[in-house]
C-alpha cells in the first residue's frame, strides 16, 4: 500500500518537477541578465572545476550576482557613457579578445618525448650539479667478536688495510677493502653519513643491520656531473613549452603585421624622448 501511494504521490508531483526544471534553465539572474550552467563553468579551467567544492562553487556564483547587478547598477547610473569609463570598458573587452587568441593558439602546443628529449640532448651541458666522492675503505664483518678483535688490531695500530684482509668478508677486504671513489648514492646512507663525520685516514665503526662496517677514507674531491634525463625532464618541459609558446606568439604578431592595415602617430606634445 506504501508503495502505490508513493507512486500515485510521484504521478502528481511529476509535472510540477517539469514546470520547475524548465524555469531553472539559469543558475542565476539578475533582472533579465542569466547565467547558465555552460556559461559558469567556462568561466574556469576543467581543473580547477573540478577542484572546486560545492561551497566553492557557490561563492564564485554570488560573486557574478554581485558583480553583474554593480555592472547593471553602473548602466542605470549612465556611469558607462562617461568618456573615460567607456573607453576603459572598450580596452578591458580588447584585452579579454587579444587574450583569447593567444591562449587559442598556445592551447594547441603538443610537446612529444622525442622533442623532450632532443632538447635535453641539446641543453644538458648548461645543467650540472656539485657531488662529493670519497676515496675509502671499509671491512664488513657478521660475527661480533670478529668485529672487536679488528678493532683492537686498530687500536693496536695494525695498518687498516691488513686488518681488512683478516677480517673482511667482502671480495675487497682481500685486497685491503678498498672501494675508489663514491659518491652519496653509491653506498648505503649510513656508510655516507659516517665518512662525512670522519676525517682524512681516520676510522669508524657503525652498525648497519647485521653486520659491522669499520669505515675510513683517504681521499675526496668535488666534481660537477651532468644531471640525468629523468631528474630534468619535468623542468625541461616547462622550458621547452615557454619557448614554443614565445614562438607561437611572434608568429601571431608576424602574421597580424603582413595581413592588417595598422598605421600609428607619434604622441603630439610633451617629452618626446
Amino acid at each position: 500500500m506504501k508503495s502505490l501511494i508513493f507512486i500515485l504521490l510521484f504521478l502528481v508531483l511529476l509535472p510540477g518537477c517539469e514546470r520547475k526544471l524548465e524555469e531553472r534553465e539559469y543558475l542565476a539572474k539578475v533582472n533579465e541578465e542569466t547565467l547558465s550552467q555552460e556559461e559558469f563553468e567556462a568561466s574556469f579551467s576543467e581543473d580547477e572545476w573540478q577542484e572546486m567544492s560545492r561551497k566553492e562553487k557557490e561563492q564564485h556564483l554570488q560573486e557574478w550576482v554581485n558583480l553583474t547587478a554593480l555592472a547593471q547598477k553602473c548602466d542605470m547610473e549612465k556611469l558607462s557613457e562617461v568618456g573615460v569609463i567607456r573607453a576603459r570598458i572598450n580596452s578591458a573587452v580588447k584585452k579579454i579578445k587579444a587574450n583569447t587568441v593567444i591562449a587559442n593558439h598556445l592551447n594547441n602546443i603538443k610537446i612529444t618525448e622525442e622533442e623532450l628529449f632532443n632538447y635535453y640532448q641539446l641543453h644538458k651541458r648548461e645543467y650540472l650539479k656539485e657531488i662529493r666522492e670519497y676515496k675509502y675503505q671499509r671491512i664488513v664483518i657478521s660475527d661480533e667478536t670478529a668485529f672487536r678483535a679488528a678493532i683492537e688490531e686498530l687500536k693496536s695500530e695494525k695498518k687498516f688495510k691488513e686488518v681488512a684482509k683478516d677480517y673482511s668478508e667482502t671480495s675487497e677486504g682481500s685486497t685491503g677493502g678498498y672501494m675508489g671513489f663514491a659518491s652519496k648514492g653509491d653506498m648505503e646512507a649510513e656508510v655516507w653519513n659516517t665518512l662525512e663525520g670522519l676525517e682524512q685516514y681516520r676510522w669508524k665503526s657503525v652498525q648497519i643491520a647485521d653486520k659491522y662496517y669499520l669505515l675510513r677514507w683517504y681521499e675526496k674531491r668535488e666534481a660537477s656531473i651532468e644531471k640525468n634525463y629523468a631528474e630534468l625532464k619535468e623542468s625541461l618541459r616547462t622550458e621547452l613549452l615557454k619557448e614554443k609558446q614565445d614562438d607561437e606568439y611572434q608568429e601571431i604578431m608576424k602574421d597580424i603585421e603582413l595581413n592588417f592595415d595598422i598605421e600609428i602617430k607619434y604622441l603630439t606634445g610633451g617629452d618626446t624622448q
